[in-house]
């Protein structure tokens, strides 16, 4: 069983991917799903934190949506600083 502190982070780290996808590349889930040869339901349970992505899986994702891998890190690091201090 997850803590509730990891399932924050997944749910944040989801958040974020979603956020990305939107903004960066205007890409339906169905869309990017598909581009990168996955499911739908995959990529809509990574983005509601609800499964966990493999670091590869999360760099095609970031590469598909033009996103700065480095922006990336930099939101989950300030969010999991934050989240480890309260």
């Amino acid at each position: 069983m997850r803590e509730k502190n990891d399932i924050d982070i997944l749910k944040y780290q989801g958040t974020l991917l979603r956020k990305y996808r939107k903004e960066y590349s205007n890409m339906t889930m169905e869309q990017a799903a598909t581009a990168l040869g996955r499911s739908k339901t995959w990529l809509s349970d990574i983005e509601n934190g609800t499964n966990n992505i493999y670091a590869q899986d999360m760099i095609m994702l970031l590469k598909l949506y033009h996103a700065d891998i480095n922006d990336f890190s930099k939101e989950m690091s300030e969010y999991m600083n934050n989240s480890i201090s309260k």
